[in-house]
Parts: C-alpha cells; sequence; structure tokens
C-alpha cells in the first residue's frame, strides 16, 4: 500500500499562528505594516477631496514616514513601534506643513518684486518645521525605548531640517498641480516627494552606519 504524505494533515497546518488572512493571528510589526499602507492610501484619497489636502497630505506623510522609520529602527537592532510612532509624528508634521510650503513658494515662484524676501520665508518656514519635526519624532521614539540619546536627538533634528528645505520646492509641484484641477495628479506627485524624503533620509542612515543596515523590506 502506497501512503501519498499529501494525506497527513500535519502539513498544513499553521504552526506559527500567523495566517495572512486572519488580521488577530498578525505579528504586531505587520499589524504596524497594514496600519501604515491604509494610512498613506488614505491620504491620497484625501488628497483629491477639495478642502481636504492638509489632512490627505498629513496621512500620507504618516503612513511612508512610520513604515521607513519602524524599518530603519529595526534594523539597527532597535524596537520596530518606538521607530515606527517617532516616524509616524515627524511624517505627519511635515506632510501636514507641505500644502502651506508649497503656497509659501508658489508666491515666490510668482513674484517678481520682493520675491527674494518670499524665498527667505518659505527657506524658514520649511527648516524650522523640519526641525521641529525631527525632534518632536525623536523624542518621542527615545521615550517609548526610555533611553535618551542626545547625540540622536541633534543629528535627527539638523538632517530632518536641512532634508525638508531640500525638498521644501518640490512641495510646490504638487501644490501647483492640484490647484490647477488636476487633484489626483497632484496627490501623486506628493506621495512620491514623500517617498523620496523618506527614502533619502533612509540611505543616509545607512551611511551613517557603514551600511550594514541598508536592506529595507
Amino acid at each position: 500500500m502506497v501512503i501519498s504524505d499529501y494525506n497527513t494533515p500535519v502539513m498544513y497546518t499553521d504552526i506559527s499562528g500567523y495566517a495572512w488572512w486572519n488580521p488577530f493571528s498578525w505579528s504586531q510589526e505587520t499589524k504596524l505594516k497594514v496600519m501604515s499602507g491604509c494610512m498613506a492610501a488614505a491620504g491620497v484619497l484625501f488628497m483629491m477631496l477639495p478642502g481636504t489636502q492638509v489632512l490627505g497630505a498629513a496621512l500620507i506623510g504618516a503612513g511612508v514616514g512610520s513604515y521607513i522609520g519602524g524599518n530603519i529602527s529595526s534594523k539597527n537592532g532597535g524596537n520596530y513601534l518606538a521607530g515606527w510612532t517617532g516616524g509616524l509624528i515627524t511624517g505627519a508634521i511635515l506632510g501636514a506643513a507641505s500644502p502651506i510650503a508649497g503656497q509659501l513658494y508658489g508666491i515666490a515662484f510668482s513674484t517678481s518684486l520682493g520675491a527674494g524676501t518670499a524665498f527667505v520665508d518659505a527657506i524658514m518656514f520649511t527648516a524650522t518645521v523640519g526641525a521641529i519635526g525631527g525632534a518632536v519624532g525623536t523624542l518621542v521614539k527615545q521615550s517609548i525605548t526610555g533611553v535618551f540619546n542626545g547625540s540622536e536627538l541633534i543629528n535627527n533634528t539638523l538632517m530632518t531640517s536641512g532634508l525638508f528645505t531640500v525638498f521644501g520646492p518640490l512641495t510646490f509641484v504638487s501644490y501647483g498641480i492640484g490647484a490647477a484641477g488636476y487633484l489626483g495628479l497632484g496627490a501623486g506627485v506628493g506621495l512620491l516627494t514623500e517617498v523620496a524624503y523618506d527614502l533619502t533620509n533612509f540611505l543616509i542612515d545607512c551611511i551613517r552606519d557603514g551600511g550594514e543596515y541598508c536592506e529595507l523590506t
């Protein structure tokens, strides 16, 4: 008599208990990653609705920022939840400020008289908001882990401030496209800008840490 391996039900048991179709069996990290995706998707939808662009941009920033923040923390041997929460807060602050930054750069690009002052205002705004977002996100992350690191706080504050200033003019592109009536395209450009910002942040962390944790999953 021939007995097939397929006749034994043991082969089909879910030993880990993490069935993809059952959210209640997911690990905490999986749940947080799904939440990040849902926030980003909801953000794109809100970006396409008149009057909800700030909320949409904040959700996109929170979704992308939390996903990358959690992965950076995990790859460096840290707490995924702490990195996820810190990235969420920083991303939400920068995302909510993006439409305002877009308006400021729009004024700067379209104003011939006093354009220099308008550019200074736009740059100061993005630099300040970036510093606030980086500092608050880092402090919340450190409060979860219970370990205060002044060097990390300063580095993240300065890096976020600098990156948001560099990427600030791109927010004008997203804002301008949306203001012209192409809300869906504007939302897409805003999402790409946020992703580009967070990936740049991730790559800088990789370089700073010697490239050991550059694999993003």
